[in-house]
């Protein structure tokens, strides 16, 4: 930038307020820890059925243990949909509750062969309008029941991520103008919270739908006769968080008290396109605590590849069980 250009130092302050220097901090920051990252990716809102963007799609791959062994034929996918926020402005306040101990059992979206076999062929049975589901081969009901998928083994859960096993979450916020800024007359941190969880939800929502379509599609396959079609892995386990990264003041209001925090756990719900799943939990991470709440993150990544490891038999039952079914004797259409 050239010294002294007036021109050029606003355009600079104004690039500042936004969330793009933020974005960049966080990729050099994924990127250092091994995540894969990419920008402005869209995502497709079911709602308005326009597309819209994502500031980062990160994702990382864990296919060994923490003493190194192979998980092979498993392997276990992470995403993250982040929208990155900043506010000089506004302080974001959470208002934390304790969580139900049912509650500590949902808000992690997860995906493996056998859950999707499992849901879909199930589906025809629960559904209000079972004719209006597209006639595909599916496992017969017994079958389908008796299938166990990583959540049912309880390898995959929502608290083996450490984010996801804390006992107070918020279901309510609010945008507090700082006493600073109580003369700016600015409204842009108005609603910045909501934009954000919404864009984070339905961009998880899209890439969780879309994974379960060509799981399907898949399995739809198998059950034909197909090979299974190249890149497909039949032991992927996926799973999706949605992040918020937030560089400012970041509050919880506890029992009466305000306090600071680095990380906050958020529930909202937004309607799914079709899967009658919860909402999965948002974790709101304050910019400077990006880097440690990585290393958490895998660190339980390792953790979860270790119960696979360990539950390799039983795995191997469950997708025995399933590729038996795939000669189509007991296929159903």
């Amino acid at each position: 930038m050239k010294e002294g250009d007036p021109e050029l130092e606003f355009i600079a302050r104004q690039i500042e307020k936004t969330g793009y220097p933020l974005e960049i901090h966080a990729s050099v920051v994924l990127e250092k820890r091994d995540w894969k990252v990419a920008h402005s990716t869209f995502y497709e809102d079911f709602e308005t059925k326009s597309l819209r963007e994502i500031d980062i799609r990160a994702d990382r791959t864990v296919e060994r243990s923490s003493l190194g062994n192979a998980t092979t034929p498993y392997k276990i996918h992470l995403r993250l949909n982040i929208q990155c926020k900043k506010s000089d402005t506004f302080a974001w306040v959470f208002f934390l509750t304790q969580r139900k101990t049912d509650e500590m059992a949902t808000g992690l979206r997860f995906l493996d062969y056998l859950y999707v076999a499992k849901t879909s062929s199930l589906s025809r049975l629960y559904s209000p309008y079972p004719a209006m589901l597209p006639h595909i081969p599916t496992l017969s009901p017994g079958i389908a029941r008796s299938l166990k998928h990583t959540g049912d083994l309880k390898l995959v859960y929502p608290t083996v991520f450490r984010s996801l096993a804390v006992a107070e979450h918020a279901k309510t916020y609010k945008e507090i103008k700082m006493k600073k800024a109580q003369d700016s007359g600015s409204t842009d941190g108005y609603h910045m919270i909501y934009a954000a969880a919404m864009t984070v939800l339905k961009a998880t929502d899209f890439d969780f739908n879309n994974a379960y379509s060509i799981m399907q599609f898949v399995i739809n396959s198998r059950f034909s006769g197909a090979p299974l079609p190249a890149g497909a892995e039949i032991g992927d386990i996926q799973l999706y968080l949605p992040i918020i990264l937030f560089d400012g003041k970041l509050l919880v209001w506890r029992n009466g008290h305000l306090e600071g925090a680095d990380e906050v756990l958020l529930q909202a719900h937004i309607l799914s396109m079709g899967f009658l799943v919860p909402s999965p939990l948002i974790i709101v991470v304050q910019r400077d605590h990006l880097d440690d709440f990585l290393k958490s993150l895998n660190d339980d990544l390792l953790v979860l590849a270790d119960r696979i490891s360990n539950s390799r038999a039983a795995l191997d039952q469950e997708f025995k069980s399933l590729t038996q079914q795939f000669s189509g004797t007991t296929a159903q259409t």
